[in-house]
């Protein structure tokens, strides 16, 4: 963290910000493709904060310009009227953006920044009582821990401001009843943190100023801005797990000055609604299928906080091959309420969507912000039919 305090935000030179909790072989390869492609000035390179590959596969590293970041920040101060007399309490790691963006909007508000360096749900809400904090961003998973330990907003609180993935409509719902203003955000690191803000009460987020959007027949999100990312490195690996190649992939602009994103929006003009990314959409037998709509209407209905996530499967019989969803969840949170949710979804989704298999896991894989790891082998303890 140290690094990031000392960030220059008028100064030339480019920084690399890496986690603790990355291994020796993965330091050592970012180290490498910061070194071999860093030919920026004034540039901070990170890795994403999302959901990310395995190391076995390709490991990647975001080129982030100084400029295109404090573009964000300052758009994101305007939108919250956010002022030098407002503190800042930061609880997420400042080498991801959504840490690293609070340093950003506190540079150009001249705001007080106060750190937890160790989250706690009890020290998060004495701290803010103790330094009057106004203003702070959490993940889900923080606070599915204020809600779940019933932990009432301080009085002082303005803004909770929330991104990384979205938070099922029960745990906001209990988090407003305990007091706490929050602001759901949609974003990516490739845009240096938010692009769309919801305001509390509204289920659609408002694009902010910095950012101009558009889709196209399939709903792919194109996105025009000055927070744009520069490029990614990236190395690949070879079978024996040595590192095979490093690449350098710009951002790609098309004539319009539009970026293709991953994702999926539907847009209502200056309004826009996720629909989750490329990897939320698969085929079954040959038709299409939002896995990501089908995980949202599980948090919609689930009375606790549950992570789902939906493969596809082949089933081999004597005459044809086919293919099926299946559902995991970590085995904690198993219930016959999951089966009876499982089951009225079923009845409400289209044969292609049904669930035919709950699968119960020791605990999904996640990163370092609390967001579920997909496209990994889960160990699974017990397979429920249904």
């Amino acid at each position: 963290m140290s690094d990031v305090l000392n960030i220059d935000w008028e100064k030339a030179n480019s920084t690399l910000l890496l986690s603790d909790r990355f291994s020796d072989k993965e330091k050592k390869i970012y180290v490498d493709l910061f070194e071999k492609f860093n030919t920026f000035q004034s540039h901070i390179w990170l890795n994403s904060s999302g959901s990310s590959q395995s190391v076995s596969q390709s490991l990647k590293l975001y080129a982030l310009s100084k400029n295109a970041i404090l573009q964000s920040a300052q758009a994101v101060n305007n939108h919250f009227n956010l002022a030098s007399n407002q503190n800042w309490l930061v609880c997420l790691p400042t080498y991801h953006v959504g840490g690293l963006s609070i340093l950003a909007r506190s540079f150009l508000s001249g705001s007080k920044i106060f750190y937890l360096e160790k989250w706690d749900a009890k020290s998060f809400c004495d701290l803010i009582k103790a330094k009057l904090i106004q203003v702070t961003s959490l993940v889900p998973t923080q606070v599915y821990d204020l809600v779940s330990q019933n932990l009432k907003a301080p009085k002082c609180i303005k803004f909770v401001i929330v991104g990384g993935e979205a938070l099922s409509e029960n745990l906001y719902r209990k988090a407003c009843e305990l007091g706490w203003p929050i602001y759901q955000t949609y974003g990516m690191t490739e845009l240096c943190s938010q692009i769309a803000t919801q305001e509390i009460g509204n289920a659609k987020f408002k694009v902010l100023q910095h950012v101009t959007v558009k889709t196209d027949q399939e709903q792919n999100l194109f996105i025009k801005s000055e927070s744009l990312f520069t490029g990614f490195a990236q190395t690949f690996f070879d079978q024996n797990q040595s590192a095979q190649k490093h690449i350098w992939n710009p951002a790609i602009i098309d004539s319009e000055g539009f970026w293709k994103s991953a994702d999926r929006a539907s847009l209502d003009g200056n309004f826009l609604t996720p629909l989750g990314r490329d990897r939320g959409f698969i085929k079954i037998n040959g038709i299409g299928v939002s896995t990501t709509k089908i995980e949202n209407w599980f948090k919609q209905y689930f009375s606790f906080d549950v992570l789902v996530d939906v493969k596809k499967i082949e089933i081999q019989s004597e005459l044809i091959r086919t293919q099926q969803l299946i559902c995991y969840i970590e085995t904690k949170h198993y219930s016959p309420e999951i089966l009876d949710v499982i089951k009225k979804w079923n009845e409400v989704c289209s044969s292609i969507e049904k669930i035919h298999e709950l699968n119960l896991i020791d605990c999904f894989e996640r990163t370092d912000l609390g967001k579920l790891k997909r496209g990994f082998n889960f160990n699974v303890v017990e397979v429920v039919d249904l």
